[in-house]
């Protein structure tokens, strides 16, 4: 089973240099375990239109879409309104994500604040993943022929989802056909410029 699967990190702060992605980096290292290659990989800004657009061109070309970032509990977290948007319907609060964040809260002794409502506030045809990793919950939206997976931004949250439920998720479907493998190696020159090093490769 082959998969186009293409990365889309949000986030204004991606985007003024204030952090670079690492996300996309760790995407692309696991499919290649997985022999498939990473298709595409684009960064928009925190706007309800970036990301709707930005989805819609994406499925079109790719079977699967992770996301990365915009699932905060402030007003500029947008990730899910732009897939909703996307895929022409509302988001609705999720009630086992809902109960979830509370229980995150209470377990540490934090008040909730009511913004953190958001969080769980989801495209309706969605499916939860819950974060046991942090406090947003993570959703998978089929749009169009994509699988549209969405993922914290915080890296080690990011991580979690890669390991704990894409990957478990792709091998899974990859059991029912052929599968790819991929190789890569490293040749070290001195001496040579690239030009010459190609004409004799």
């Amino acid at each position: 089973v082959s998969f186009q699967v293409a990365c889309l990190c949000i986030g204004d702060e991606l985007l003024d240099g204030r952090l670079a992605d690492t996300n996309s980096q760790r995407l692309a290292s696991l499919l290649f375990d997985l022999g498939i290659g990473l298709g595409s990989t684009c960064i928009v800004v925190d706007s309800l239109d970036e990301i709707s657009e930005a989805i819609s061109h994406l499925a079109e070309r790719f079977d699967i879409i992770v996301t990365s970032g915009g699932l905060g509990p402030t007003s500029d977290d947008l990730t899910a309104e732009g897939i909703a948007l996307a895929n022409a319907e509302d988001v609705s609060l999720n009630v086992e994500a809902w109960a979830h964040i509370k229980n995150r809260f209470a377990k540490r002794g934090l008040p909730l604040p009511d913004n953190n409502r958001r969080q769980a506030e989801v495209p309706k045809s969605s499916r939860i993943v819950l974060n046991e990793a942090g406090v947003a919950p993570a959703f998978v939206t089929q749009v169009g022929k994509a699988e549209v997976w969405s993922f914290p931004g915080v890296p080690s949250e990011f991580n979690y989802f890669l390991s704990e439920h894409l990957r478990p998720y792709i091998e899974n479907k990859q059991q029912r056909g052929m599968t790819t493998q991929l190789f890569q190696g490293t040749i070290r020159c001195l001496g040579l410029t690239e030009s010459s090093l190609a004409q004799r490769l």
